[in-house]
């Protein structure tokens, strides 16, 4: 299996890459590689790769950057979602995007289940769950999931 991970200059995307790349074909894609702004190229890059599945690790995750700066959290975090979505659409490329459980907001006291409603209070988790409305309404082979804190101890 040929696996696209994005994000892999994070803690998820690099984890990811490391336990995957021992199985798998796996090809990092970041910034550097490919303009995820442009749809085109998006396109372009992910048709040379031919990937079977994408795990979108890649957002801008720093919340009070998001909350200073709204018009990057969207572009960061639902305009590169939505190329990815619109490719893995046409290509009917399997696709797991990585959102956050902040998208429930704060309202209950006990675990969140996918079934609870979701209320995002902050630009980033309303960036992430247009992300996640984007990949249900485009890609029909998905899963979306929602991640609390990630932490790492630098150690392999």
């Amino acid at each position: 299996m040929k696996i696209v991970i994005t994000g892999t200059t994070g803690v998820l995307g690099n984890t990811a890459y490391k336990i995957f790349s021992k199985e798998h074909t796996v090809v990092a894609l970041n910034r550097r590689d490919v303009d995820f702004y442009d749809i085109n190229s998006v396109y372009v890059k992910l048709n040379e790769i031919e990937p079977d599945l994408i795990l979108h690790c890649a957002a801008n995750t720093n919340v009070e950057l998001c909350e200073r700066n709204p018009d990057d959290a969207y572009r960061d975090n639902v305009i590169i979602t939505e190329n990815i979505a619109s490719f893995c659409n046409i290509k009917d490329c399997r696709l797991v995007y990585i959102s956050s459980t902040g998208n429930y907001g704060n309202w209950k006291k006990g675990a969140y289940t996918e079934f609870d409603k979701v209320e995002p209070t902050t630009v980033y988790h309303q960036s992430k769950y247009l992300g996640e409305q984007l990949v249900q309404n485009q890609v029909r082979k998905h899963l979306i999931c929602r991640t609390g804190w990630l932490f790492t101890s630098n150690k392999d």
